[in-house]
């Protein structure tokens, strides 16, 4: 794949759809992580988890290449250039890291990572993330995204502050950047086999019939009873035996307030798996006005 330099433009704004200008970049310091998770590796077009290690370590493996990418088109996913590996239709990259970033030692070509940015995306952003195959744009020939965008809906506040792209369906890196078809591997054809000649069979000898003996009459057996079923009884599920799987909050209210202020306590809905940073609302005790924050894949939730 051919490359080309890279010109850095410092971006005041975006034009998002509806007509709304929002800043690229958050004005806050706070960290923005975007990451996958060791469980869910991101896998090579030969079903391998993508090559790199934690780049701070002297025996460190150079990690596949992984951007994140805000999109400026009503949150369209659009194809790298098949040339350059770039972004297209506008699309811009604010952020690139690489598979290891982050990880312990104890896991090589663990095909996860877990990168901080130091300037997380502005208010309003919708971000996408895209993984190469190797370390560098020149050295790949595959790719793979997430088939939806996040919608940053706060600037960096704790509200909003990480990106899990495995949540997001990027599991493997297996399009062509070129566009082409993978190719399938050719067969080598089995060689034919010889056949056997077969020998011609002796003429087989006809048995005799033996004697037919007359049937002894058989006894009517007494037909048995049919014991009534007996229903079993219908057993009580286990309390909170499943997992209450949400993917958008559309309302919360307190039944009975019993703070002493507006704001005194906070209820939140938040994902089961990282409910200190993603919720989906909240709802202050005792001003029981609800506030929509994000929404997410369909999966377990927490109410905290």
């Amino acid at each position: 794949m051919k490359t080309r330099g890279r010109i850095l433009i410092l971006i005041a704004g975006l034009l998002l759809a509806g007509g709304a200008v929002e800043q690229l970049y958050a004005q806050t310091s706070d960290d923005f992580v975007v990451w996958c998770h060791t469980d869910y590796p991101i896998k090579n077009e030969h079903n391998q988890n993508l090559p790199g290690s934690n780049p701070t370590f002297a025996d460190s493996i150079p990690g596949a290449l992984v951007q994140i990418i805000a999109t400026t088109t009503n949150g369209v996913l659009w194809p790298p250039d098949p040339v350059t590996g770039e972004p297209t239709g506008g699309d811009i990259i604010i952020a690139e890291t690489a598979i290891g970033w982050g990880i312990p030692k104890k896991y090589p070509n663990s095909g996860a990572f877990y990168y901080a940015m130091d300037r997380p995306p502005g208010r309003g952003v919708r971000i996408y993330a895209r993984a190469f195959n190797k370390p560098t744009l020149a050295e790949s020939n595959y790719y793979g995204q997430t088939t939806s965008v996040l919608p940053v809906n706060s600037s960096g506040t704790r509200l909003m502050r990480s990106f899990g792209v495995h949540l997001y369906d990027l599991q493997r890196t297996d399009k062509r950047v070129d566009g082409l078809p993978t190719p399938s591997p050719s067969v080598t054809p089995t060689p034919s086999v010889t056949p056997t000649p077969t020998t011609t069979p002796s003429p087989t000898r006809t048995p005799t019939p033996p004697p037919t003996a007359t049937p002894t009459p058989s006894v009517t057996p007494t037909p048995s009873v049919t014991p009534t079923p007996i229903p079993t009884p219908s057993t009580t599920p286990n309390y909170c035996a499943d997992t209450l799987d949400i993917a958008v909050l559309e309302g919360l209210e307190i039944a009975e307030p019993r703070a002493g202020t507006p704001q005194g306590w906070t209820w939140e809905v938040t994902r089961a798996e990282f409910p200190e940073v993603d919720p989906y609302g909240l709802v202050f005790d005792a001003e029981n006005v609800f506030s929509a924050q994000t929404s997410y894949p369909k999966q377990p939730a927490a109410v905290r």
